[in-house]
C-alpha cells in the first residue's frame, strides 16, 4: 500500500490580523508536484496584496479574494472610517457620509479636510461651520463627535442671506448724504419671508419718525403681507406721506424680487418679481422724497428711536438703493445687483460670518449686524 505525504497549501487571509493561516491536507504523491506549483502560485497572488488596506476594514461581512486584486468589499454598511487616515481625504471633492454615525469620524482633523468640497457641519458640536472647507481649518476634531451625520449644503445665489429674527434685529447703515437722492428713488431686495406677522415688516427704510422729520422712505409689508412702499414729501407730516401697496401678499417660504420705485416725474410704482404690482400718481415740491439727516439707512426694521420697530421676520438678500428710476416697465429680476454710478448703496448679504455687511457701492457705507441678526443659510437658496 503506497504512503501519502502531507502538504501544506495556502487556504484563507484572516481580517483584521491580515496572517496567512495553515491547513493540511492528505495529497496523493502523483498529485504532489501540480499542487506545489499551484500552491505557490495562489500565495504569491495573495501576498502580493498590500495588507494594509485590510487592517481597518472591522466588520466586513465579506470579502472575495478571488483573483487577489481588485477586492470586492461587500457588506460595508455604512463605510467603517475610523482607521482610515484623515490625509486619505485630501484633495476629494466631494464626499457623500449619509448614514455615518459620528463616531465613525474620530481622529478626522478639519486640516485633513482641506480642498473638500462644502460639508455641512453647521450644528456640529454647537458648532457654526457652515463655510468653505479652508475656513474651517482651526475647529478641533472634537467638534465632529456630537454632531449628526454631514450633508452637502445648499447652494444658490442666495446662501448665506441676512437673517432676521422678527425681533429687534437689525443691519444699520451710518448716515451719509447720499442717503438722500434730491429726486428719483428705487429700492429693491430679494425676500423670504417666513409668517405674516399681523404688523408692518421692514425691508429697507431710511425712516425713523414722520412727526420728528426724520423719515424719507421704506420698503415694507403691511400687515397683510403686502408689498408697499412709502415716501415722505417735502412738507414733513404724515398727510405728505405717498404709499403704494400690491393687490396680494408675498408668498411665504420662497424668494421674491421687490421694488418700490419713486419716479422724479410724479409717478410711484412698486413691483413683484418684475411684473408691475400697483402704481399711483403723486406730486411733491421738490419732486424728491424729503432730505432727512442723523438716520441711518436701515434693513430689517425701522432705525432706533422710531415709534415703532415693524421687524422683519425672514431673510434678506441683495439689497440695492438707486438715486434713479430704475424700471418703468415690467423686467427679469437679476439675481445679484451691480453698482454704478446711481447706486446709493448695494448690500449683497453674503457673508459667510461675522457683524458687518459690506456695502459694495462707491460710497463704502458698510452696515453693522445687531440684536439677533446674523447671516445664515436659508432654507432653499434659489
Amino acid at each position: 500500500m503506497t504512503r501519502h505525504a502531507a502538504m501544506v497549501v495556502p487556504l484563507a487571509l484572516l481580517l483584521g490580523a491580515c496572517d496567512l493561516q495553515l491547513v493540511e491536507f492528505p495529497l496523493a504523491e502523483s498529485d504532489a508536484d501540480a499542487a506545489t506549483a499551484d500552491a505557490g502560485t495562489d500565495q504569491a497572488a495573495l501576498l502580493d496584496v498590500d495588507a494594509s488596506v485590510l487592517v481597518d476594514l472591522a466588520g466586513v461581512t465579506s470579502i472575495d479574494l478571488a483573483g487577489a486584486a481588485p477586492i470586492d468589499l461587500k457588506g460595508i454598511t455604512p463605510p467603517d472610517l475610523k482607521g482610515v487616515a484623515p490625509a486619505d481625504l485630501a484633495g476629494v471633492t466631494a464626499i457623500d457620509l449619509a448614514g455615518v454615525t459620528p463616531a465613525d469620524l474620530v481622529g478626522v482633523t478639519l486640516a485633513d479636510l482641506a480642498g473638500v468640497a462644502p460639508i455641512d457641519l453647521a450644528v456640529a458640536g454647537g458648532v457654526d461651520m457652515a463655510a468653505p472647507a479652508a475656513d474651517l481649518t482651526s475647529v478641533a476634531a472634537a467638534d465632529l463627535v456630537s454632531g449628526p451625520a454631514p450633508d452637502l449644503l445648499p447652494t444658490g445665489p442666495r446662501c448665506p442671506a441676512l437673517l432676521c429674527d422678527g425681533q429687534h434685529s437689525i443691519a444699520s447703515a451710518p448716515p451719509i448724504a447720499a442717503d438722500n437722492p434730491g429726486g428719483s428713488l428705487t429700492v429693491e431686495a430679494w425676500v423670504y419671508p417666513t409668517v405674516s406677522r399681523g404688523d408692518f415688516q421692514t425691508l429697507a427704510a431710511h425712516w425713523q419718525n414722520t412727526s420728528a422729520g426724520t423719515a424719507s422712505w421704506q420698503l415694507f409689508l403691511d400687515a397683510s403681507g403686502k408689498l408697499s412702499f412709502s415716501v415722505v414729501g417735502a412738507v414733513v407730516a404724515v398727510a405728505s406721506t405717498s404709499t403704494v401697496t400690491g393687490a396680494s401678499a408675498l408668498p411665504l417660504n420662497k424668494w421674491s424680487h421687490v421694488a418700490g420705485v419713486y419716479n422724479a416725474n410724479g409717478q410711484q410704482s412698486i413691483y413683484l418679481n418684475g411684473a408691475i404690482a400697483a402704481t399711483t400718481n403723486v406730486t411733491f415740491v421738490p419732486a424728491a422724497p424729503v432730505a432727512v439727516t442723523g438716520v441711518p439707512l436701515t434693513l430689517g426694521r425701522l432705525a432706533p428711536g422710531a415709534p415703532q420697530e415693524y421687524p422683519l421676520q425672514g431673510y434678506l438678500s441683495e439689497v440695492r438703493v438707486s438715486s434713479s428710476a430704475r424700471y418703468t416697465a415690467g423686467f427679469t429680476p437679476a439675481s445679484r445687483f451691480t453698482s454704478d454710478s446711481a447706486t446709493i448703496a448695494l448690500f449683497h448679504l453674503d457673508e459667510s460670518a461675522g457683524a458687518t455687511a459690506h456695502d459694495a457701492s462707491s460710497h463704502a457705507d458698510d452696515a453693522t449686524l445687531a440684536q439677533g441678526a446674523l447671516f445664515a443659510v436659508p432654507p432653499s437658496c434659489q
